[in-house]
């Protein structure tokens, strides 16, 4: 005459994390169709599954730039190893934060854009002949401001002076730009 109830049985599917890994070649935040995709980066996820227990992985972008994770359902944060040499375009924010997994849930295209600094450089020479050419006789100029600006609204990017042989150099997001001496 015993009553045994609620002896149910819960189920749950795991959850897919997936995107690509891709190089943001002009720094828009967009995967345009001509950029690159960047295998051997690591991915990470970090969170609690539903049961409240910290879950922390990594994995690594294939050869196609493409990262998998198979979940528990649960709250996470997938974010990227970013080498100090790179910047991060995509997404906005700097990772996928707290967001929750559910059974069986598909989250595709949670990608990550990377751009590399563009250098620009050059010297500046007196040019005694006034022929266009720096010619080996000609000295270099020490001191002289080098300025950077928008192209597209003219606004002031970054300024520097010339070296003891006469070199600038700037390391710039990709874009264009107007270099111009300060006379």
């Amino acid at each position: 005459g015993g009553d045994y109830p609620n002896n149910n049985f819960g189920n749950y599917q795991k959850a897919t994390k997936s995107g690509y890994k891709f190089e943001d070649m002009n720094a828009n935040g967009e995967w345009d169709a001509d950029e690159p995709v960047i295998a051997g980066w690591t991915i990470y996820v970090d969170g609690t599954d539903g049961a409240g227990n910290p879950v922390s992985d990594s994995t690594t972008t294939d050869a196609d730039g493409k990262y998998e994770f198979s979940l528990v359902p649960g709250t996470y944060t997938i974010s990227e190893d970013l080498p100090t040499d790179w910047f991060q375009s995509f997404p906005a924010s700097g990772e996928y934060v707290d967001e929750v997994f559910v059974s069986g849930g598909d989250y595709p295209n949670n990608n990550f854009g990377n751009y590399r600094n563009a250098t620009k450089s050059g010297y500046k020479f007196e040019d005694m002949n006034a022929d266009g050419n720096w010619d080996a006789d000609e000295p270099a100029l020490e001191g002289w401001t080098i300025e950077v600006h928008d192209f597209s609204s003219g606004a002031f990017v970054a300024s520097t002076t010339t070296d003891a042989d006469g070199k600038y150099e700037f390391s710039l997001k990709p874009g264009r730009y107007l270099i111009s001496e300060v006379m």
